[in-house]
């Protein structure tokens, strides 16, 4: 067991103890989870976001979607390239002879893996000659459940004209993962690329040390790689505030020239 899943599974004993019980998971009435279809969709998101298209803005292309025919969720991953394309500033054409360009895909891997990990005692059945066959439920200290997404995607253009190759993306390699962990029977507790916060049997895990005394959750601290917009009032209880906006001299402009 690595460093990483203890720091979690201690973390969650310090969480639920006070909670413990039996934690269950719905499973989907649909043909797959939510969950699944999620971490797919993700990945196709986050490939748009790395597909850089801009050099074919203002040209005529055809999107040749013949090589991604059947894959997994076709119908999201064709229209999330023909709304990258279009936003690139290509025109996209319906008909191959109407077309400068033709940008070809194809799909090197597109699909969802999962690893499970169990501290404690697996369902298990006894003989049934011995007690008819009595199933003894599964008894978990830690259950942690770990699944991930990958698209593995290729592009090139060619001229159609000449028939030559004129650019290629090389490769875009995207993934997403969602991690579900119980503790002592007590969760799920979610986390993951889907999730904005940390869940806890669906809901968001409040933090009660990290919580104000009148019950209001302190204000996240944005990362440094996100832009942000930070607006505060000089108030007698924001002292520090105050007192940098007393440093900052105001920015006066000219006054405008005699007319």
């Amino acid at each position: 067991m690595t460093r990483k899943v203890v720091a979690e599974a201690v973390v969650g004993i310090l969480l639920v103890l006070p909670l413990t019980g039996c934690g269950t998971t719905k499973t989907s009435n649909t043909t797959r989870t939510a969950t699944e279809q999620l971490l797919l969709t993700n990945s196709v998101d986050r490939t748009m976001n790395q597909l850089d298209l801009t050099a074919l803005a203002g040209r005529k292309v055809f999107f040749d979607k013949e090589y991604i025919a059947n894959s997994t969720d076709e119908k999201y991953l064709l229209s999330s390239l023909r709304q990258r394309i279009m936003s690139s500033g290509a025109i996209l054409q319906e008909s191959k002879a109407d077309a400068e360009y033709i940008l070809e895909v194809r799909i090197g891997a597109f699909g969802t893996d999962q690893n499970d990990l169990l501290v404690g005692i697996s369902e298990t059945s006894t003989p049934t000659a011995l007690t008819g066959g009595v199933t003894i439920p599964e008894v978990s200290i830690i259950k942690r459940v770990d699944q991930k997404a990958v698209l593995k995607m290729h592009l090139f253009v060619i001229h159609r004209e000449s028939g030559k190759i004129v650019w290629q993306s090389g490769e875009l390699l995207q993934r997403s993962a969602a991690k579900s962990m119980w503790v002592l029977g007590a969760g799920p507790i979610q986390s993951g690329d889907i999730y904005s916060e940390t869940n806890f049997n669906g809901e968001e895990l409040k933090m009660p040390m990290l919580q104000d005394s009148d019950g209001q959750t302190r204000q996240e601290i944005p990362s440094v790689e996100e832009e942000a917009f930070y607006v505060e009032e000089a108030t007698e209880t924001n002292p520090l505030v105050q007192a940098a906006q007393e440093k900052i001299d105001p920015i006066v402009p000219e006054s405008e020239p005699p007319k």
